[in-house]
């Protein structure tokens, strides 16, 4: 008897390898997805701009690194004594506008190169409400802590997210014709908004994807769904009772390699798994024959896994 509902996840064409190149984008989910790969030494890289939430800020990000655009002073805001960038999270500042405008320029050169030679985009939305700086009308990726007076908050209709995108992968595709783009929504509940107001949101974002996905090379990873419809339990969050616990991120992370993953690559992510539990063991009484063994069995296994798979630099 099954007490759950197994939601079905279709296979992309194109399996992942684990030599495969990986850009990361989007909310804290994107974050946590891009750690796993991190950990498993998979070729992964985050969108500078840092954490960014809702789909326009995310597409004017990729167009500004695509066209090396460089914020001009309305798009800078200084605020104790340092200077940020209304189109980049708070982690993205300097003490000097000059110096950050440099950093921006810097980092966009670096990441165009690093999306001409991905092989995979991974997008995760996390929500359709944005914040308009009533001074210059712009939609803001960060607030910044400015006082919530400044700014003007409304939800994005499903028509502007699908057209800005067209016209953004449109971008991305042109500069790398072989790259698989995987949308996915954050399973993250904006409790701040509202619940019912988290649920329309989350809503205008499927119905916009399910539009995007029928563009060649994109696809959609349903992480959304399998926390709400195979989980579907509080003791799957976190205290805020709004962040999938570590445990939850775990089980969709398992579900990402068993379905997108082909078959070396997935022996490989194994071995690793294995051999790290081993190194990360906790010694309890080092310089015992115990300790020795232990360290004489971490090297065996080391050396076992880099002659099944050579290209690993453990």
């Amino acid at each position: 008897m099954d007490f759950k509902i197994e939601f079905p996840i279709k296979t992309p064409d194109s399996l992942l390898r684990f030599d495969s190149s990986f850009f990361f984008a989007g909310s804290c989910f994107a974050e946590n997805m891009a750690s796993k790969m991190q950990e498993l030494m998979l070729n992964q890289e985050f969108l500078y701009h840092g954490i960014l939430f809702n789909p326009i800020s995310l597409c004017k990000a990729f167009q500004q690194i695509l066209n090396n655009e460089i914020p001009n002073d309305s798009q800078i805001l200084e605020t104790n004594g340092i200077y940020l960038s209304w189109n980049h999270h708070g982690s993205v500042y300097k003490k000097d506008k000059q110096e950050l405008i440099k950093f921006i320029s810097e980092k966009n050169k670096k990441q165009f190169q690093s999306i001409k030679d991905a092989d995979y985009l991974i997008i995760s939305f996390g929500t359709a409400y944005v914040y308009e700086l009533i001074e210059t009308n712009q939609i803001v990726a960060n607030c910044h802590k400015i006082p919530a007076k400044s700014f003007q908050k409304r939800l994005l209709n499903i028509n502007e997210i699908v057209s800005n995108w067209e016209n953004c992968i449109q971008q991305i595709q042109t500069l790398n014709p072989n790259l698989n783009i995987i949308f996915t929504v954050s399973p993250v509940k904006y409790l701040k908004d509202g619940i019912h107001e988290n649920n329309l949101s989350k809503s205008t974002l499927l119905l916009a994807l399910n539009e995007l996905c029928k563009i060649e090379n994109c696809t959609y990873f349903p992480a959304f769904e399998i926390i709400q419809d195979e989980l579907r339990d509080y003791r799957f969050y976190a205290n805020d009772m709004a962040h999938p616990s570590e445990q939850a991120i775990q089980y969709v992370w398992e579900k990402f390699i068993n379905n997108y993953f082909d078959q070396n690559s997935k022996e490989v992510i194994k071995e690793l798994n294995q051999f790290f539990m081993l190194k990360n063991h906790r010694i309890l009484h080092e310089g015992t024959n115990e300790h020795q063994q232990f360290i004489k069995k971490l090297s065996e296994k080391e050396k076992e896994i880099q002659m099944k798979f050579p290209f690993l630099n453990l």
